[in-house]
């Protein structure tokens, strides 16, 4: 087919293009229903094309002659013969190709309405098969066609769009121009890109609007315009012709297209759309390239700058968006405005930043790049914006989350800067000072900045500031004082200064997030005996009770956390406890979910029980055996291992080993597979809870039945002092009942023994020893030892000042030389 050329004309206001066709080359005519969607096709293939008319309720098709006929054709032609040649598959033609300068655009093809506007007469030669002239075939198919048509009108549902329905006969015809123009208008901008139509069974006038609306206006860039389906990513997708994708992309293309004036109308009306909250405005901002928009226009003058800045504070808070910032020259881009002497474009950069560095990857790029360096000579100006400070140490607050900022601001001395002007009560604004606060608290997280902060007296100055009012300010101090007293040379130093009772009084305030606090920083406080004993002598174990029932789960946490430390260093707040009622709570809260919170109470009440043994009766008459027991079922190593640790105690007693032996047998199996346990801990704890546990026949009996005796015989290849000493203890113990050290010997675990004599902890010297005096009971496992040159170790630990050590090693000696005699005899 010959090129065809295109010519724009205006008929009654709207855009037509008219199409000036070879004399040689057939014309192109079809027609469609209104109100179907998808085609009905008629003709013969290399025969008629088709173009639109829309909304006709009479409609006629002309016929065009074909050089070559595909098939052979009847010679003559009824209705019911026309009829099914009409919707023959095979005679349907090819879509047409319209060409603009080297650009092909392909028409979508359709069946049913012909323009006549756009229709050339046909010649002489184009005769209808048969004898028929070209009029009288004419009036035959019209028949057809309106038939078909109103068959199809009624089998489609009908339209509802009012400007539809008062589209005249006249702008029904130009639909399918304007739709042409669009096209064209894409091409003449876009010269080398190629537009293809839908498939003819696909074809429609609502397909081909929708595909001429996707081209003309919602292309998102010029780098990419295949669109990328949000669902990839994990978030909702995002309708390309919906509303918001429409607005935000139209206002990024006048600020990438605008002069001057038009890009600042559209940076303000950016500014005016919801950024922050909705998300299909920040999706649709991704999509359609703004963010990199926004940041190429960050070389532009200052006014622009403000606005696009202004734009992305609002945008950044969504994680998507942040992260989008991070790449390419983003922040790179972002450290530059820096050097700009203007005051509200560096407190806008600052406030872009507390958004960017809430990522690692942005942190890593801002500390590289030189952002880290730019805040911190803006903190140390002496002459500098109350707002901008404020904003630059709020961005630096949120940029020493990375533990190599943290050394570049303790390196440069700004620990010492904001704890003199803290000390010097210089800081009046009440907003500053709480950031400036937050900034210590989160560098005191690492050792090295602590003991810094501790140095320069910040300390002091937060024991100070717990006589504030401010609510905000009171809620910040009680956090930087949790991290600060992290380590015993703080605590002490805590202690010294006299700030235990006005954190105390924090406890008796009803606000969530300071209560939180206050709490904490108790917790971490009573790591240190002389804290405990200051915090008893104030009656914090009362306190801390009541806390336990504070319907907060953090408050619980921390509350059974300092109870817990208070439990390990002082026998007057055990009694205290026991008095104040608090182990039976402390049972009750082993019924909660949360995973903290188990830790705590569990190793709570292990430590309550682990000295006191009236404290292990009322945790059994409080079903506190079951509840334990239950808790190692929960796959977190550290609630298994304070569960265990908790259980070892309480079942150390004649009443408590019974309620084992009557309610709890089916739970042995549990406790001889967490012996299998990864965890140091777990495995530590698990070997002295079987030890105690298998002072019952019953008991030893049925762990045997479970695989105990390898699972102990695999573990003795431990390095670990803590799973050693526990794990001889419990080998002793099961190897007392039966055959079971004759089988342990069978399991080569007797010769692994024999390093164990080797630690410097007394207390795996002890438990080996007294394992060994069991063992040696075998003749089998005598020769092991004896082999293994055990005799050397025992006879030096015989001479040591524990008697049960001596008593064990000696009483292993002369099991070893017994069996040896007898053997030689």
């Amino acid at each position: 087919m010959a090129e065809e050329e295109v010519s724009v004309a205006t008929v009654d206001g709207a855009s037509l293009v008219e199409y000036e066709t070879n004399e040689d080359e057939n014309p192109s005519h079809f027609t469609q229903d209104d109100s179907s969607d998808m085609p009905e096709w008629s003709g013969e293939e290399g025969g008629p094309s088709h173009f639109f008319s829309h909304g006709s309720q009479e409609v006629i098709q002309e016929e065009a002659e074909e050089s070559t006929p595909a098939t052979e054709q009847p010679s003559s032609w009824n209705q019911d013969e026309l009829e099914q040649w009409a919707h023959t598959e095979d005679h349907k033609p090819s879509p047409p190709t319209i060409t603009f300068g080297k650009v092909k655009v392909h028409e979508a093809p359709s069946s049913n309405y012909s323009n006549p506007r756009l229709s050339s007469p046909s010649s002489p030669s184009s005769r209808a098969p048969g004898s028929q002239s070209p009029k009288a075939l004419r009036a035959r198919k019209k028949k057809v066609v309106r038939k078909v048509s109103k068959k199809s009108r009624a089998d489609s549902p009908p339209t509802t769009s009012p400007a539809r329905s008062r589209i005249s006969k006249s702008g029904d015809e130009l639909l399918d121009d304007n739709i042409a123009m669009l096209m064209a208008e894409q091409v003449s901008t876009k010269p080398n890109t190629v537009i293809e139509s839908p498939s003819p069974r696909a074809g429609s006038i609502k397909s081909m609007l929708q595909q001429a609306k996707a081209i003309h206006r919602l292309e998102p860039t010029s780098e990419d315009s295949d669109a990328d389906d949000f669902s990839d990513e994990g978030e909702e997708n995002l309708d390309l012709l919906s509303s918001e994708y429409q607005h935000v992309l139209r206002l990024c293309k006048y600020i990438r297209e605008g002069n001057r004036s038009t890009t600042i109308i559209a940076i303000c009306s950016l500014q005016d759309v919801d950024l922050r909250y909705n998300l299909k405005n920040q999706l649709a901002l991704i999509k359609v390239g703004g963010i990199e928009l926004l940041l190429s226009m960050l070389a532009a003058d200052t006014r622009i700058k403000i606005g696009c800045l202004s734009i992305l504070k609002d945008a950044c808070a969504n994680r998507r968006i942040a992260a989008a910032v991070g790449t390419g020259r983003g922040i790179q881009k972002l450290c530059e405005q820096f050097n700009d002497p203007d005051v509200n474009l560096r407190c806008l950069v600052c406030d872009v930043m507390s958004h960017v560095a809430v990522l690692a990857k942005n942190r890593i790029q801002i500390r590289r790049l030189g952002g880290v360096m730019h805040m911190m000579k803006l903190i140390g100006t002496k002459k500098i914006d109350p707002v901008l400070l404020r904003k630059c140490t709020a961005a630096l607050r949120v940029c020493c989350r990375n533990n190599k900022i943290k050394q570049m601001v303790r390196a440069n001395g700004l620990i010492s800067l904001i704890a003199k002007q803290l000390e010097d009560n210089s800081v009046k604004d009440e907003e500053l000072l709480v950031i400036m606060i937050g900034l210590l608290e989160e560098l005191s997280r690492d050792p090295a900045c602590r003991a810094e902060v501790r140095q320069c007296g910040v300390v002091q100055t937060l024991i100070r500031l717990l006589k504030s009012t401010s609510l905000e300010a009171l809620t910040v101090v009680a956090e930087a004082i949790h991290q600060c007293v992290q380590d015993k040379d703080t605590q002490e130093l805590y202690r010294k200064s006299n700030g235990i009772q006005p954190l105390l009084d924090l406890l008796e305030r009803s606000e969530k997030r300071l209560l939180i606090a206050a709490s904490a920083a108790v917790w971490k406080l009573a790591g240190n005996v002389n804290s405990v004993k200051a915090l008893q002598k104030l009656n914090v174990v009362d306190r801390m009770v009541r806390l336990l029932q504070n319907p907060t789960d953090m408050v619980k946490v921390n509350a059974a956390g300092a109870l817990w430390n208070c439990a390990l260093h002082s026998d007057d707040s055990r009694r205290s406890m026991q008095q104040a009622g608090a182990i039976p709570i402390l049972v009750d809260l082993l019924k909660q979910t949360s995973e903290a919170l188990l830790i705590n109470t569990a190793g709570c009440l292990w430590a309550c029980a682990l000295h006191d043994l009236s404290i292990r009766a009322v945790v059994a008459q409080h079903d506190g055996i079951r509840l334990l027991w239950s808790l190692m079922k929960i796959p977190s190593a550290r609630v298994q291992a304070n569960a265990a640790g908790a259980l070892c105690p309480v079942v150390d007693s004649p009443d408590n080993l019974q309620i084992v032996v009557d309610s709890l047998m089916g739970g042995l199996e549990l406790l001889v597979y967490l012996l299998g346990s990864k965890d140091e801990e777990v495995q530590a704890n698990v070997c002295a809870a079987v030890g105690n546990i298998s002072k019952a026949e019953a008991t030893i009996a049925v762990m045997t039945e479970e695989g105990l005796l390898p699972r102990l015989a695999r573990l003795t290849n431990t390095r670990k002092p803590n799973v050693q000493k526990h794990l001889a203890y419990a080998i002793a113990q099961c190897c007392s009942y039966g055959v079971n050290r004759k089988t342990f010997g069978k399991l080569n675990g007797v010769v692994p023994l024999v390093d164990f004599l080797r630690s410097s902890d007394p207390a795996v010297l002890r438990s080996t020893a007294v394992a060994m005096l069991q063992l040696s009971d075998d003749p089998d496992n005598a020769a092991a030892l004896r082999t293994a040159r055990a005799v050397p170790l025992l006879v030096e630990l015989m001479g040591s000042d524990d008697e049960i050590l001596q008593d064990a090693a000696a009483g292993s000696v002369s099991n070893i030389r017994r069996w040896y005699m007898k053997e030689m005899a």
